[in-house]
């Protein structure tokens, strides 16, 4: 029989206790990580929100707001707000930006490989009723604002893009992979008991029918028109043009000022003083941003997540792997994105 003493050290304590331990003392280090970034960040940005006064002067000025990354309904916030913002969340705040009398103007700054229609949607309509407001929007492009990255500009006053942009890609995608051969390959059979013969379309699991295959083509020619519409809508390009246009390619931003796609091609302070200009603001204009709310039952949630050794529920997607619907959405989606 052996006996263990209490000055071998660590291992005469229970691992499960030193666990605890360690993560009692990550979620004390983080609260006051968190506190001292609400002291720092909360102080620092002389911002507005739609429906609250800024923290610095109150004078009129130009909102900014960035759209990046995929266009989606989903929420991928992090820490401190952070990560990428939903359609419904993008909207709201467009709509709080154009309540304000502060703001006399807005410069959208998209850096966005496009995404899902419906949520493109959403975006491009809540520009365009901001703009139905009285007040200009001027669109600043980044390295990317393509295919509904692009939709949504077209709802702009003005688009600014930088000669080394990409943008374009205006037409919709649609796409899953069919499995069946590695299926037959291991010698599994997938049972599926349906109600309609549409009802598992673009199963991985069989190839598709013609008949499958013509439904959808007709409901990606209707979205496709949808956003053809939109930009000869907003662009003065003729209807035959534009059909040469919306094949599905991207351009450089001095390509798309060739073709009539944008307005110019400038950096973010060109954009922002276009939209001061339009706005009747002279000179360089007073930057009104959004202002961040920090919820401390949110910091504290998250603490919790951290302490019981959940670090991923802090970094936005990662829930997500392993978990895509059968049938993939509609997207206005640039070349190459992932969908």
């Amino acid at each position: 029989m052996s006996f263990q003493s209490k000055d071998e050290g660590d291992d005469y304590l229970p691992q499960r206790k030193r666990d605890t331990a360690a993560r009692l003392l990550a979620f004390a280090f983080f609260l006051s990580f968190a506190a001292g970034l609400i002291l720092v960040l909360g102080g620092e940005r002389g911002s507005v929100s739609g429906d609250s006064a800024a923290l610095g002067p109150e004078r009129p000025g130009i909102a900014v707001f960035d759209i990046n990354g995929a266009i989606s309904f989903d929420e991928q916030r992090s820490f401190m707000g952070f990560g990428q913002r939903g359609a419904a969340s993008i909207a709201e705040t467009i709509r709080h930006f154009s309540e304000n009398k502060l703001v006399r103007g807005l410069v959208l700054r998209i850096n966005s490989p496009g995404g899902s229609v419906a949520a493109t949607q959403e975006i491009y309509n809540a520009v365009k009723r901001f703009r139905e407001s009285g007040k200009p929007v001027v669109v600043s492009m980044g390295d990317v604002a393509a295919s509904g990255g692009y939709y949504v500009a077209c709802a702009a006053s003005s688009i600014f893009a930088n000669p080394g942009s990409i943008t374009g890609s205006i037409g919709v995608i649609m796409s899953a992979p069919n499995l069946s051969g590695l299926y037959d390959w291991a010698h599994i059979e997938w049972n599926v008991i349906k109600s309609g013969r549409f009802k598992d379309i673009m199963s991985p699991f069989r190839a598709m029918t013609e008949e499958e295959r013509k439904l959808l083509g007709e409901m990606i020619q209707d979205a496709y028109l949808q956003f053809f519409d939109a930009v000869h809508g907003s662009r003065e390009i003729t209807r035959e043009k534009l059909e040469s246009l919306a094949q599905g390619q991207v351009f450089s931003g001095r390509q798309a000022l060739a073709e009539g796609l944008i307005d110019d091609v400038g950096d973010f302070e060109a954009a922002l003083l276009e939209a001061a200009k339009l706005a009747g603001i002279a000179g360089r204009p007073y930057l009104i941003y959004e202002k961040q709310s920090y919820n401390l039952l949110d910091l504290l949630g998250m603490g919790a997540a951290l302490a019981r050794g959940e670090p991923r529920s802090l970094l936005p997607g990662l829930d997500r792997i392993g978990r895509q619907s059968i049938l993939p959405p509609l997207a206005y989606l640039m070349p190459g994105a992932p969908q």
